[in-house]
């Protein structure tokens, strides 16, 4: 098991409490579970009646499992739950996760109960959010589980002007813009962001001058069109980060800087009119 660095002394959970579960062992035949688990996303979906709260949760060993929160408990939870700590949680229960999308590979789904104990690790750090990159060229080809969120990185081109899109079944209007990442493979993948995230992408794209952009979405939707060609989306539990200050992204810009060679102060101009 992977030890974290904690004040620079290395700490592991279940020599913290041999009681402690990895998500991955979690099943609805055991009972009064205990896990340590980090709180990577929160997020309520905007067309879910049940105004239910979700997290996104990851042990140790990286592997992530979506939790619920029915409406009832959503105030008395909902304050407690920061992204990007750490926390023991017990007295919880497990329930198939039978969404057409899932935001997770886990079977299951962790579900709040009002019996449910929340203990913060504050002395717990750990900057590792364990993403799990998907090949480009697997999406496009079919091979990546269309039925299961996945995390890209790449570098940002060809971004479109913003649109504004009849929604389905509505009279209302949606932002929508569309661009392109490419991976080191030089594989492309056609993006589509929707709402709020389309127009938060696309501002921080503009403003940004340097010549290399890289893109991290975590938890994207794998989409097909009517011809069968491969693109993602986002939905409501998907992260866009533009040049996030994450482990390997300086790397990266670097790389493609390198790869492209010198700055093209054309585009920048243009990008910024």
């Amino acid at each position: 098991m992977e030890s974290f660095r904690c004040h620079g002394w290395p700490f592991d959970v279940m020599t913290y409490n041999r009681n402690m579960f990895t998500i991955s062992s979690l099943n609805p035949l055991i009972h009064e579970w205990s896990t340590c688990v980090k709180i990577l996303h929160v997020w309520h979906e905007l067309d879910d009646v049940s105004n239910a709260l979700n997290l996104i949760l990851m042990d140790n060993q990286g592997t992530k499992i979506r939790a619920v929160i029915r409406e009832s408990l959503v105030t008395r939870f909902s304050p407690l739950l920061i992204e990007g700590l750490w926390m023991i949680l017990r007295k919880f229960s497990l329930i198939p996760d039978v969404d057409l999308v899932r935001t997770t590979p886990h079977r299951f789904k962790i579900q709040f109960s009002p019996d449910t104990c929340v203990e913060y690790l504050n002395y717990l750090a750990c900057d590792y959010d364990y993403f799990n990159f998907a090949r480009f060229r697997d999406i496009r080809t079919g091979i990546s589980n269309p039925y299961i969120c996945v995390d890209l990185v790449g570098k940002v081109d060809n971004v479109n002007d913003i649109q504004l899109v009849q929604m389905v079944g509505s009279s209302k209007d949606i932002s929508v813009v569309y661009f392109d990442l490419i991976d080191t493979e030089h594989t492309r993948l056609s993006i589509r962001l929707t709402g709020e995230t389309a127009v938060r992408f696309h501002r921080q794209w503009k403003v940004n001058t340097d010549d290399v952009v890289i893109c991290n979405i975590r938890f994207a939707k794998i989409v097909a069109t009517s011809n069968r060609m491969w693109h993602c989306t986002n939905i409501g539990c998907s992260k866009i980060m533009v040049d996030a200050p994450l482990p390997g992204v300086v790397e990266l810009k670097e790389w493609w800087a390198d790869y492209c060679g010198s700055p093209r102060a054309g585009v920048k101009e243009a990008r910024l009119a």
